[in-house]
């Protein structure tokens, strides 16, 4: 038997990147390294065809700043980053559509490998992500 979406109840179709949209498109991805330049254009335009808003990146392999070019004056998407210099197997980041910038309270980085952000919103509502990298025992 195959089972057929109920038509009739209404689906959301604002897909929208603004606050006031009733929904947060959320999504986590281990890139397994981010160092190539054309990887990253792959990842924003996959990003903004399916309208996330807050993606959470785990194994940049970001070795130093540079790696990240594409993403400093990025039209669409805050950039938040967080590796070690020393070791290629670690990192995580964080892409926040600019139309959340604003409401951006806090970021913490932790140990190279935990990036952490807070936003607060009205009505007193507030949102914390975390996005965690937790290698092998090998890399450690």
């Amino acid at each position: 038997m195959i089972n057929t979406p109920n038509t009739s109840t209404p689906i959301n179709t604002n897909l929208s990147n603004t606050p006031e949209n009733s929904f947060i498109n959320l999504c986590t991805l281990n890139i397994r390294g981010l160092n190539d330049l054309m990887k990253q254009t792959q990842l924003i335009n996959y990003l903004e065809s399916q309208h996330y808003d807050i993606i959470g990146l785990t194994e940049i392999h970001f070795s130093t700043h540079y790696n990240t070019h594409i993403f400093k004056q990025h039209p669409t998407y805050h950039a938040i980053w967080t590796f070690d210099n020393t070791q290629s197997h670690s990192g995580t980041g964080l892409l926040i559509h600019k139309s959340f910038s604003p409401f951006i309270i806090r970021i913490s980085q932790h140990l190279e490998r935990i990036t952490t952000v807070n936003l607060s919103f009205k009505h007193q509502k507030s949102l914390r992500i975390i996005v965690v990298y937790l290698p092998p025992t090998t890399y450690l």
